[in-house]
C-alpha cells in the first residue's frame, strides 16, 4: 500500500505548491473530503475556509475558479442543512 504522507509530520501546515493544477482537479473528491469523512466523526462546532490567491490564469481559467467556489457553496449548503456554521473566504491573485 503506498502511503505518500507517512513521512509528512502529523501537525503541520504547508504550502500546496507542491501541487499541480493539472493533477488536482477533483473537485468530486476535494467535496467528499470536506463532508463525509468530517460529518462521520461527530459534532462539529463549525468550519472556517480561506482560500488565498485563488490563481487566474490558462491552466486554471474562470470556468475551473467557478467550479471550485460552487464546491464550497455546495459544502456550506451542506453544512447549513445540519445547522453547523461553514464560512469560505476567498481571494483571486
Amino acid at each position: 500500500m503506498d502511503m505518500p504522507l507517512r513521512t509528512v509530520r502529523t501537525n503541520i501546515v504547508q504550502s500546496i505548491r507542491a501541487f499541480r493544477v493539472s493533477v488536482s482537479k477533483n473537485f468530486d473528491a476535494l467535496y467528499d473530503s470536506m463532508t463525509d469523512p468530517v460529518h462521520k466523526s461527530g459534532p462539529q462546532p463549525g468550519f472556517i475556509a480561506v482560500l488565498e490567491h485563488i490563481p487566474a490564469n490558462v491552466k486554471f481559467d474562470k470556468e475551473a475558479r467557478e467550479q471550485l467556489l460552487d464546491i464550497f457553496r455546495d459544502t456550506a449548503d451542506y453544512w447549513g442543512d445540519r445547522k453547523i456554521p461553514f464560512r469560505c473566504f476567498y481571494s483571486f491573485l
